[in-house]
């Protein structure tokens, strides 16, 4: 069992030390730095930081003996488990993010002045970039992906309050829309107002992006990474990226 519990504890990034006052804890179930440091065989200093990190960590508690003293005794693996498990969804957010920057590689500038390609994660950040869109257009605005997927990922919808704001600046600033979308019963009926709300929606299966949501403005383009358990959104702003992606979109249109 301590051998086991040892392999665990390293394998949950616990250094050396850490383990063996951790485990010199669990047998004495409460203990002073000086009984630790007489126990462990390890100089005072590096127990007491030790015992500071594994308390940092939520694997132990101190208890206060008097005015100048204090123990300290183990606690359950559980919060450790809950901190590996949380850090486990962040650096799966990571990984997710980086996979998805790679077909962006090549637009990237080097120069550091010259606004270049910005990530934001979450749905509040989702649905700010989203609403933050209509500012930004001054004649035409284009849209090619899933709405659906977008509504869905930012807890939005056709009839949202938020979504009838985009719609209504649109249209309060004369700026007309042309729309590639994948045939959704949410498309099918966004279509139906196509006149009245300035707009041609074309309907295709065979778009290249069928999950994700990709806004295109005169100076910016924004990159709706539709995952409802990690939204993302990549917002790109130097003028070669918005007429390689303008292009794109160009040429799908001509082809419809």
């Amino acid at each position: 069992m301590r051998d086991r519990l040892h392999s665990l504890l390293r394998a949950a990034d616990l250094s050396e030390e850490e383990i063996t006052i951790y485990l010199w804890l669990l047998k004495l179930q409460q203990s002073t730095i000086p009984e630790l440091r007489s126990k462990s065989g390890l100089p005072n200093i590096t127990v007491y930081r030790t015992v500071m990190k594994l308390e940092d960590r939520g694997l132990i508690e101190h208890v206060r003996l008097n005015r100048k003293q204090c123990a300290f005794r183990p606690l359950t693996l559980g919060k450790l488990a809950r901190r590996i498990a949380s850090k486990k969804r962040r650096l799966q957010a990571l990984e997710n993010e980086l996979k998805n920057l790679d077909r962006f590689l090549p637009l990237f500038d080097p120069d550091p002045d010259t606004p270049d390609i910005d990530l934001r994660s979450g749905r509040d950040a989702f649905r700010e970039e989203y609403l933050k869109f209509p500012e930004l257009l001054h004649q035409e605005y284009l849209h090619i992906g899933n709405m659906a997927n977008m509504w869905k990922a930012s807890g939005l919808h056709y009839e949202a309050p938020e979504e009838r704001w985009f719609i209504n600046k649109r249209l309060a600033k004369n700026v007309y829309a042309r729309v590639l979308d994948v045939p959704t019963p949410e498309a099918k009926v966004v279509q139906t107002f196509d006149s009245r709300e300035k707009r041609t929606l074309v309907l295709r299966k065979s778009l290249p992006i069928t999950d994700d949501f990709l806004l295109i403005g005169e100076k910016q383009v924004s990159h709706f990474l539709c995952d409802p358990d990690n939204p993302r959104v990549i917002v790109m702003r130097s003028p070669e990226q918005v007429a390689v992606h303008r292009g794109f979109f160009e040429a799908l249109w001509k082809a419809r």
